[in-house]
């Protein structure tokens, strides 16, 4: 009741601003406003509503705002549904306001929606372009639909659409979703033919060698310090992840020795799989912890995969002291409590090494008090 009274009462107010400040102006400040993207998105629906129901609206540059704005927020059904309001008052959609429908749908992880405005667009004539498709392959990858990505991004090719960054970079990311980490090295060979791809480009295809190919990855790296663009942290990282993918924990943890001594700050994620690494390559539970010392010392916040990484590393040695004051550090953070797999691994150096107190208290905690022991 209390949301419907809002509603009622916020209508209400658009009917009174109509009539004090006349159909142009009260047009041209809730477009404003909409494309500030200011407001609930109750609000954001009814002033849509109004602006409909009033016919204050009639151009397509009226309705193309609106579909961005309801689309940044997330809601793409009625960010469609305007598209079906434009043919009613016999205004074909121009190609920018079916591309901010289809990138609607992206925020919205509703795939076949993509998929059918871009056959509509087809099939009444109207020419797709890069944007176009660049969302719709972004689209599909998001919910998996690898497959549908890359043949949306053959199709682009097979019409003679010149693919843009934003392109390539979907059509990376759908190699990467779906591990084709040989379709990635081509594609972006392919793309350094016609024009340099930039960071985000680059980042997404070293991503999609985690499939498999560290040794590529490595070498895509050093291609950017050649011909550029500049790697950033989240190069180094994905370089990192393609090692550690291929059990290369020696050239992972070269890569973090690094980025440490470069002009690029490492993140968390960075120290992560470096100390996974580690402990992986069976490195002494001292320079992990060691490792963590140092994330914090920079002000990098800690995860629980920080915390699980150590404490699995420190459970393996049989350390159960530094594991349980690890445990209490990890207490006052909630973000940092680790998950089932280190805590069971903390639970039986714990057994091993005779603390069966301890080990029962640290069960109750995590699994309850009423657990049968």
């Amino acid at each position: 009741p209390e949301a419907g009274e809002a509603h009622s009462t916020l209508e209400e107010r658009l009917r009174e601003e109509l009539f004090e400040k006349g159909a142009g102006r009260q047009r041209s400040d809730l477009l404003s406003f909409m494309a500030r993207h200011k407001g609930s998105d109750a609000e954001a629906v009814a002033i849509a509503s109004h602006l409909l129901y009033e016919g204050l609206i009639f151009h397509q540059k009226h309705f193309g705002i609106l579909i961005s704005s309801l689309g940044r927020r997330g809601l793409w059904r009625a960010a469609c549904g305007l598209l079906g309001e434009m043919r009613e008052r016999a205004l074909e959609p121009n190609v920018i306001c079916q591309n901010a429908a289809i990138n609607a749908c992206r925020r919205g992880h509703a795939w076949p929606w993509t998929l059918a405005i871009l056959e509509e667009m087809r099939d009444r004539g109207a020419q797709a372009d890069a944007v176009s498709f660049s969302a719709a392959i972004a689209a599909c990858a998001l919910s998996s639909r690898w497959e549908l990505s890359l043949e949306l991004f053959q199709r682009l090719q097979a019409e003679k659409i010149p693919a843009d960054q934003k392109a390539f970079s979907a059509a990376l990311g759908a190699c990467d979703v779906g591990r084709c980490w040989q379709l990635a090295i081509d594609l972006l060979a392919d793309m350094r033919r016609d024009q340099q791809p930039d960071l985000v480009c680059c980042n997404v295809a070293i991503s999609a060698l985690r499939g498999g190919a560290w040794q590529h990855a490595i070498a895509s790296l050093d291609s950017m310090w050649r011909w550029g663009p500049r790697p950033d942290a989240v190069s180094y990282n994905s370089t990192m992840a393609a090692c550690e993918a291929g059990h290369q924990w020696g050239a992972a943890l070269r890569l973090f020795a690094e980025i440490t001594k470069s002009e690029i700050r490492p993140c968390t994620i960075s120290y992560n799989t470096a100390m996974n690494a580690c402990w992986r390559a069976g490195g002494d539970w001292r320079q992990i912890v060691e490792m963590l010392s140092e994330l914090q010392a920079v002000n990098l916040p800690p995860t629980h995969v920080t915390y699980g990484t150590v404490l699995s590393a420190l459970a393996e040695g049989l350390c159960w002291e530094v594991c349980l004051s690890l445990l209490q550090e990890a207490r006052s953070r909630p973000q940092c409590w680790p998950g089932v797999g280190p805590l069971s691994s903390v639970m039986t150096a714990l057994g091993s090494t005779r603390q069966h107190a301890q080990a029962v208290k640290l069960y109750r905690e995590v699994w309850g008090t009423n657990s049968n022991i």
